[in-house]
């Protein structure tokens, strides 16, 4: 069981990456805080699971743990097994706001992780669907995240379409590469 009050840090890494990772907590404050999101139902039956989790989450305090997170709503430790999360959907939401995890619930690569938001596009006359396909035809990867709604990733940037236009993150040196690709996709936008 981990002390989280003698908990000095928090990082976070891809699953099974070996480096240090991002710093996600440092500090009392933070480090309670993301503590709650992590709280487990101890006395649920333990899960047993075959893949090898999202991600890992490297707790330092009195000792170093690991803690593996499982984005189906669980979290495995070295000590008591797979225990579901109590607040699976605020941790998500809170891995969001990190870009850690994208809008659909999957990890992002790490060259995303931290990054502030930067690219809000409007796309006047648009339907996100026509816009989404226009990305999966150029070999973007294209996931739907809601109706009329579409998660699309590609390298250098991790964007989402909806009704209100073209938003996320690109590799701040990619920006006006994105421009060049929206114009090539026949897309006219406005910042």
């Amino acid at each position: 069981m981990i002390s989280w009050p003698q908990v000095s840090s928090v990082r976070a890494r891809a699953r099974g990456a070996g480096d240090k990772g991002m710093l996600v907590a440092q500090g009392k404050d933070e480090v309670a805080s993301l503590a709650h999101l992590l709280e487990v139902d101890d006395d649920a039956e333990a899960l047993l699971c075959m893949c090898w989790g999202d991600l890992e989450f490297v707790v330092h305090g009195a000792a170093t743990e690991v803690l593996v997170l499982h984005l189906d709503g669980s979290l495995a430790s070295g000590q008591h097994g797979q225990l579901p999360l109590v607040r699976r959907e605020e941790l998500v939401q809170w891995l969001v706001s990190r870009r850690l995890v994208s809008p659909a619930g999957s990890p992002l690569d790490s060259a995303f992780w931290g990054l502030a938001p930067n690219v809000d596009f409007v796309l006047p006359g648009s339907d996100p669907a026509q816009v989404a396909g226009k990305f999966a035809r150029a070999f973007w990867t294209v996931r739907t995240v809601a109706p009329a709604s579409y998660e699309i990733i590609g390298e250098w940037a991790h964007l989402l379409v909806d009704d209100r236009g073209l938003s996320g993150v690109a590799v701040p040196g990619k920006l006006p590469r994105l421009r060049e690709v929206l114009d090539e996709l026949g897309l006219a936008c406005e910042a």
